[in-house]
C-alpha cells in the first residue's frame, strides 16, 4: 500500500479486523478512517472503534489519540466515551487494563469541572441502583410509597434540594436538579423498572422521560438503535427521509441502565384495547380513529398517515434485515404525530421467541 492508494470508510473498518494484526496496515486504515470521519460519524461508530482498538499490539495507537483530541473539542463525544468505557470496564475482562488506562487517560484530559460532572452523574446512578435492588426485593403492597419516599431522600440529599445540577447519562443536553416525584412510577414486570422523570433547571424546557432498569443486558439495544441510526444516516444521504423516532438507551452499571422515554406515544396493545381484543386487534378502524383523535385539522391528519406510512416502511425493513424478533402489539408503539416505533429487542439475529409451532 502506498500513502497515494486511498480508501473508504467501509474498506478502512474491514481492513482493522483481527484478520489484519500488522500496525503499518491498521495505522493506514486509522489514518483513512480519521480522514473520512465528521464529528456526527464519530458518535456513531465510537462503540466499534472501541472494540477495533482490542487488537493492536500497543495500548496507544492513532486512533486512540484521535478520539481523546475530539473530546477536548466536542463535550458530547468525552460524555459518551466516559461512559462506554465504564461499561467495558465491567464486561471486558481480557481487554481491562488496555480499556482502564484509556479510561484514565480521558480523566487526565478532561478539565476538572466536567470530571466533577460525570462523577456526579455515576454517583446518581449508584443511588438509583440502590432504590431499583430495594424495590424489587420489596413484597410487600406499598411498593408504591416506599418508591416516592426513597425518590425525595434523592431530591433532598443527593440533589441538595435544587442545589446540584447534573447531567443524564441518556441525555448529555438535559440538566435537572430534582425529580417529579408524582410522575415517577414503577412496572410490574419481572424487572420492576422505574419510570423515572426528571425536571429541568430551566423551567422554560420540557421535563425528562426514562426508564430505569435493573437486571437486563442492555448493550444489546445499544447496538440494535445504533444500526437503526446507520440505516437512516444511508437513507438521508439517499434523500429518503423514513422517520424513524429514534431513542437512548445507555447501560450505566453491571446489567441496569437507562432507557429514553418517546412521549406522546401509545402501544398498538394500548391502541387496540380500546375497541376490545377481537374489534380492535382485527378492525380496520382503530388506529385510524386513534389518529384522527389526536389530528383534529386534515392537514394535522394527512402528516400523521404519512408519518405512519413511511416509518411503518422503514421499520419493516429495518427489524427484517436485523432478523429481529418478539414483535408483537407491546413492543411497537406509535405517536400521536403518527410516528411508529420499536421498543425491546431482546430476540434479533435469528434469535426468536416461540408462540406454539412457529416463531414470532
Amino acid at each position: 500500500m502506498t500513502k497515494d492508494r486511498t480508501i473508504d470508510e467501509i474498506e478502512a473498518f474491514e481492513l482493522l479486523l483481527p484478520a489484519f494484526p500488522d500496525m503499518h496496515i491498521r495505522s493506514f486504515a486509522y489514518q483513512s478512517l480519521i480522514s473520512h470521519l465528521t464529528s456526527h460519524d464519530l458518535l456513531i461508530y465510537l462503540p466499534q472503534l472501541l472494540q477495533i482498538i482490542k487488537f493492536d499490539y500497543r495500548h496507544s495507537s492513532i486512533i486512540i489519540e484521535y478520539i481523546l483530541k475530539q473530546s477536548l473539542i466536542d463535550p458530547r463525544l468525552a460524555h459518551k466515551l466516559y461512559w462506554h468505557l465504564r461499561q467495558l470496564l465491567i464486561t471486558e475482562h481480557l481487554h481491562y487494563i488496555r480499556y482502564y488506562y484509556l479510561f484514565l487517560s480521558l480523566l487526565y484530559v478532561l478539565d476538572d469541572n466536567f470530571r466533577r460532572e460525570l462523577q456526579i452523574e455515576y454517583d446518581l446512578c449508584s443511588n438509583l441502583k440502590r432504590i431499583g435492588l430495594k424495590l424489587k426485593a420489596n413484597k410487600s403492597n406499598t411498593k408504591g410509597n416506599f418508591l416516592h419516599e426513597q425518590l425525595k431522600d434523592i431530591n433532598n440529599h443527593f440533589f441538595q434540594s435544587g442545589k446540584l445540577t447534573c447531567r443524564l447519562p441518556c441525555q448529555f443536553n438535559f440538566m435537572t436538579n430534582s425529580l417529579d416525584i408524582n410522575s415517577c412510577s414503577f412496572y410490574n414486570s419481572l424487572t420492576v423498572p422505574i419510570k423515572l422523570v426528571f425536571n429541568p433547571i430551566d423551567s422554560s424546557c420540557e421535563k425528562y422521560y426514562s426508564i430505569y432498569k435493573i437486571g437486563d443486558d442492555l448493550r444489546q439495544d445499544q447496538i440494535v438503535l445504533q444500526l437503526f441510526s446507520c440505516m437512516d444516516k444511508i437513507w438521508q444521504a439517499n434523500d429518503l427521509d423514513f422517520r424513524l423516532s429514534l431513542f437512548n438507551v445507555v447501560q450505566t452499571q453491571e446489567r441496569c441502565g437507562f432507557i429514553e422515554m418517546i412521549t406522546e406515544s401509545e402501544t398498538l396493545r394500548e391502541i387496540e384495547s380500546r375497541s376490545g381484543t377481537i374489534k380492535g386487534s382485527f378492525g380496520e378502524s382503530t388506529l385510524y380513529d386513534w389518529l384522527r383523535l389526536h389530528n383534529t385539522t386534515d392537514r394535522e391528519f394527512r402528516i400523521a398517515l404519512e408519518n405512519l406510512t413511511y416509518s411503518c416502511a422503514a421499520y419493516c425493513v429495518a427489524t427484517y434485515i436485523l432478523g429481529i424478533g418478539d414483535r408483537h402489539n407491546d413492543n411497537i408503539m406509535i405517536k400521536q404525530s403518527g410516528h411508529l416505533f420499536h421498543i425491546d429487542f431482546g430476540k434479533y439475529l435469528g434469535d426468536t421467541q416461540k408462540f406454539g409451532w412457529f416463531n414470532r
